[in-house]
């Protein structure tokens, strides 16, 4: 079945994740990871159109991995920062292909993606492009609202998403990065104006067992 991702063009997606306060929060989220953690190559899993990437202009990363299932997402994303990241490569395609390689990297970024993937394959996946020690910095949207997951908006595509859509249990995903060799690290939980909850939480790959790690 083809990816819905597929059929949303990129100013559907842009202007609606700026309507509803989420890009700003993503974009936030982002450049503190990137400021903690200061690592010289980093990998953003669903793209798009490069939300955030503004950050990684003049940071010190030298290698950064760009991956979305949506070619449009990463030719926009390309124009806009090709020349100005450096080491900057697009990958195009779904976590499940085994083409999309850019190992070892010291953090993976991946905001709103887990809803739509199996987890345990996709975080088994990440742990394996991870240098030891790395970070998988994750932002989730959470079950338990009253709130439908697709807060309806003038864009009207993007509805075609909540029937694929999964939101998230911040325990259960904890347990399953824990199966994949990813101990969590540090975790807060964000709210929109709106009521709608995120869990933004970062996993150190092998860090089980070692001294000074919060686990």
């Amino acid at each position: 079945m083809a990816s819905p991702w597929l059929d949303i063009p990129l100013a559907d997606y842009e202007g609606h994740m700026e309507h509803v306060g989420q890009a700003r929060m993503l974009e936030r989220v982002f450049g503190h990871a990137l400021r903690m953690l200061q690592p010289q190559s980093v990998a953003v899993l669903g793209a798009a159109g490069g939300n955030g990437f503004e950050h990684l202009v003049g940071s010190g990363v030298t290698r950064t991995a760009a991956v979305d299932i949506n070619p449009e997402y990463l030719q926009a994303l390309e124009r806009r920062f090709g020349s100005r990241v450096p080491g900057l490569a697009i990958l195009c395609g779904d976590l499940d292909d085994p083409a999309i390689d850019f190992a070892p990297v010291d953090l993976i970024l991946a905001a709103l993606i887990f809803e739509y993937v199996d987890i345990g394959r996709a975080l088994q996946r990440a742990r394996a492009w991870l240098r030891p020690l790395g970070t998988l910095w994750v932002v989730l949207q959470l079950a338990g609202t009253d709130q439908t997951a697709v807060t309806p908006s003038s864009f009207g595509s993007l509805a075609r998403l909540g029937s694929s859509m999964k939101l998230q249990d911040a325990g259960r995903f904890r347990d399953a990065a824990a199966k994949a060799d990813l101990a969590e690290i540090s975790r807060e939980i964000l709210t929109l104006p709106g009521g709608k909850r995120f869990l933004s939480a970062s996993f150190a790959a092998g860090a089980f067992g070692r001294p000074g790690q919060k686990v």
